[in-house]
Protein backbone atom coordinates (compact mmCIF):
# COMPACT_ATOMS: atom_id res chain seq x y z
CA UNK A 1 0.00 0.00 0.00
CA UNK A 2 2.74 2.61 0.80
CA UNK A 3 5.01 1.42 -2.13
CA UNK A 4 1.19 2.23 -4.66
CA UNK A 5 1.37 5.78 -2.93
CA UNK A 6 4.77 6.42 -3.11
CA UNK A 7 4.34 5.19 -6.84
CA UNK A 8 1.10 7.67 -7.49
CA UNK A 9 3.04 10.72 -6.02
CA UNK A 10 5.67 10.12 -8.25
CA UNK A 11 3.16 10.05 -11.28
CA UNK A 12 1.06 13.26 -9.99
CA UNK A 13 4.69 15.33 -9.83
CA UNK A 14 5.68 13.73 -13.36
CA UNK A 15 2.21 14.65 -14.11
CA UNK A 16 2.46 18.34 -13.09
CA UNK A 17 5.98 18.97 -14.01
CA UNK A 18 4.53 18.30 -17.68
CA UNK A 19 1.19 20.17 -17.35
CA UNK A 20 3.67 22.75 -16.46
CA UNK A 21 5.90 22.13 -19.35
CA UNK A 22 3.12 22.74 -21.97
CA UNK A 23 1.84 26.02 -20.38
CA UNK A 24 5.12 27.25 -20.39
CA UNK A 25 5.46 26.54 -24.58
CA UNK A 26 2.73 28.93 -25.76
CA UNK A 27 0.04 29.89 -22.81
CA UNK A 28 1.72 31.74 -20.32
CA UNK A 29 4.19 33.39 -22.64
CA UNK A 30 1.15 34.73 -24.59
CA UNK A 31 -0.13 35.68 -20.92
CA UNK A 32 2.62 37.60 -20.16
CA UNK A 33 3.43 39.15 -23.24
CA UNK A 34 -0.30 40.94 -23.61
CA UNK A 35 -1.64 44.24 -22.62
CA UNK A 36 -2.95 45.18 -19.32
CA UNK A 37 -5.98 45.94 -20.85
CA UNK A 38 -6.37 42.59 -22.80
CA UNK A 39 -9.14 40.29 -21.64
CA UNK A 40 -7.45 36.96 -20.46
CA UNK A 41 -10.18 34.63 -20.89
CA UNK A 42 -10.16 30.81 -19.90
CA UNK A 43 -13.67 28.75 -19.24
CA UNK A 44 -11.69 25.71 -18.18
CA UNK A 45 -10.46 25.62 -14.31
CA UNK A 46 -6.71 24.25 -15.17
CA UNK A 47 -6.48 26.52 -17.48
CA UNK A 48 -7.13 29.19 -15.14
CA UNK A 49 -5.01 27.48 -12.43
CA UNK A 50 -2.12 27.15 -14.92
CA UNK A 51 -2.47 31.16 -15.22
CA UNK A 52 -3.14 32.20 -11.98
CA UNK A 53 0.05 30.11 -10.91
CA UNK A 54 2.08 31.08 -13.70
CA UNK A 55 1.80 34.53 -14.62
CA UNK A 56 0.48 38.07 -12.57
CA UNK A 57 -2.69 37.69 -14.11
CA UNK A 58 -5.92 36.04 -13.15
CA UNK A 59 -8.18 34.24 -16.51
CA UNK A 60 -12.08 35.57 -15.84
CA UNK A 61 -14.34 32.87 -17.07
CA UNK A 62 -16.84 33.66 -19.86
CA UNK A 63 -19.66 34.52 -17.20
CA UNK A 64 -17.09 36.87 -15.68
CA UNK A 65 -16.60 39.00 -18.83
CA UNK A 66 -20.17 39.18 -19.72
CA UNK A 67 -20.68 40.84 -16.03
CA UNK A 68 -17.92 42.94 -17.28
CA UNK A 69 -19.84 44.22 -20.19
CA UNK A 70 -23.02 44.32 -18.57
CA UNK A 71 -21.52 46.50 -15.94
CA UNK A 72 -19.11 48.84 -17.93
CA UNK A 73 -18.60 52.20 -16.98
CA UNK A 74 -18.93 51.39 -13.54
CA UNK A 75 -15.51 50.70 -12.52
CA UNK A 76 -12.14 52.65 -13.63
CA UNK A 77 -11.37 51.65 -16.88
CA UNK A 78 -7.73 51.78 -15.98
CA UNK A 79 -7.78 48.56 -14.14
CA UNK A 80 -7.08 45.46 -15.66
CA UNK A 81 -10.08 43.34 -16.53
CA UNK A 82 -10.05 41.06 -13.81
CA UNK A 83 -9.23 43.72 -11.11
CA UNK A 84 -12.18 45.56 -12.11
CA UNK A 85 -14.54 42.61 -11.76
CA UNK A 86 -13.24 41.92 -8.44
CA UNK A 87 -14.17 45.22 -7.52
CA UNK A 88 -17.50 45.27 -9.23
CA UNK A 89 -18.36 41.47 -7.93
CA UNK A 90 -18.55 41.65 -4.18
CA UNK A 91 -21.39 44.21 -4.39
CA UNK A 92 -23.31 42.14 -7.03
CA UNK A 93 -22.90 38.95 -4.70
CA UNK A 94 -24.10 40.82 -1.96
CA UNK A 95 -26.22 43.40 -2.57
CA UNK A 96 -30.00 42.33 -1.90
CA UNK A 97 -32.26 42.63 -4.78
CA UNK A 98 -35.16 42.32 -2.84
CA UNK A 99 -36.40 42.79 0.61
CA UNK A 100 -38.29 39.63 -0.28
CA UNK A 101 -36.41 36.68 0.89
CA UNK A 102 -36.30 38.16 4.35
CA UNK A 103 -39.22 39.22 5.09
CA UNK A 104 -40.06 35.56 4.30
CA UNK A 105 -37.68 34.71 6.92
CA UNK A 106 -38.85 36.73 9.23
CA UNK A 107 -42.49 35.57 8.73
CA UNK A 108 -41.38 31.76 8.85
CA UNK A 109 -39.26 32.42 11.72
CA UNK A 110 -42.46 34.71 13.89
CA UNK A 111 -44.98 30.99 12.27
CA UNK A 112 -42.45 28.48 13.92
CA UNK A 113 -41.91 30.75 17.03
CA UNK A 114 -45.90 30.56 17.62
CA UNK A 115 -46.19 27.24 16.93
CA UNK A 116 -43.68 26.28 19.38
CA UNK A 117 -45.11 28.21 22.13
CA UNK A 118 -48.71 27.14 21.09
CA UNK A 119 -47.15 23.25 21.12
CA UNK A 120 -45.81 23.95 24.51
CA UNK A 121 -48.79 25.84 26.03
CA UNK A 122 -50.96 22.74 25.50
CA UNK A 123 -48.81 20.57 26.89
Amino acid sequence: MLRARRLLRLREGRKVRHLHGAGERVLLPAVRAADDQTLVIADGFSCREQIAHGTDRRALHLAEVLQLARHQGEVDQGLRPEVQHARLAPRELTAPTSPAPSLMALAGGLIAGGATAWYVARR
